[in-house]
């Protein structure tokens, strides 16, 4: 089971919410989802589709990887850039962008341009954890992350003996909305692993207010990351 560093506690001070940070065991059970941006309910839908888990409450949508295996994580990333390419010219949506590997905020920043609006990015912790804050934030100057920071180096160093840890080592995704030409033009780069516009058909059909993607840079790292490395 992957570690997760959810900043929880701290989101009075340092983000309004952290958002989507669920646990892959749980997409097979949904009864045990957590509560995200579309807390768990009854009244909640469910649609369980190829690679994706989809739930559906009051006009919102949030959408949920679900792979076995690489290549159903392939397969997976095939469907999203066909998915990508068949919306109109100029169609604004929102999207989420898995990268390949942890990027600075510079290199975020230069990759995604001017045209793209960032809501919320994601991050990879060291040597471990992964965290989500909204985006814009001023990262590298907040005072609030560094006192995090410290505290949570405390804390894995008494419990865990865990003696070096970076709050944030860089990005693994961001959450946007941007026009189909500039997510065709992000797709291209060698360091997007994916795009991911969403069922936009299954949107549709729900009249959907508000979409909400989860990467999948955790079933990346498992089927892709860590295999080159065995």
């Amino acid at each position: 089971m992957r570690k997760t560093i959810i900043l929880g506690v701290f989101a009075v001070l340092l983000i309004v919410s952290s958002t989507l940070l669920l646990e892959a065991s749980s997409l097979r059970n949904t009864s045990s989802i957590p509560e995200t941006v579309i807390p768990y309910s009854k009244n909640m839908g469910v649609l369980k589709l190829q690679h994706e888990v989809v739930l559906v409450r009051n006009g919102y949508f949030a959408v949920i990887p679900n792979v076995t295996s690489k290549e159903e994580l392939l397969a997976f990333v095939q469907q999203n850039k066909e998915r990508l390419n068949s919306l109109r010219d100029g169609e604004v949506v929102s999207a989420t962008i898995t990268f390949k590997r942890p990027l600075r905020k510079s290199e975020l920043l230069r990759l995604l341009g001017n045209n793209v609006k960032i809501v919320a990015v994601r991050y990879k912790s060291y040597p471990k954890g992964i965290g989500q804050m909204p985006y814009p934030m001023e990262v590298n100057e907040s005072k609030e992350l560094e006192h995090l920071e410290e505290k949570l180096r405390v804390e894995l160093k008494e419990k865990s003996g865990i003696k070096e840890f970076r709050l944030i080592e860089g990005f693994i995704s961001a959450k946007v909305i941007a026009p189909k030409e500039e997510l065709v033009r992000i797709l291209k780069s060698k360091d997007v692993f994916d795009v991911n516009v969403g069922p936009r058909d299954v949107a549709e059909k729900h009249e959907i207010k508000q979409v909400i993607i989860e990467d999948f840079w955790w079933y990346y790292e498992k089927y892709i990351l860590k295999a080159k490395n065995k």
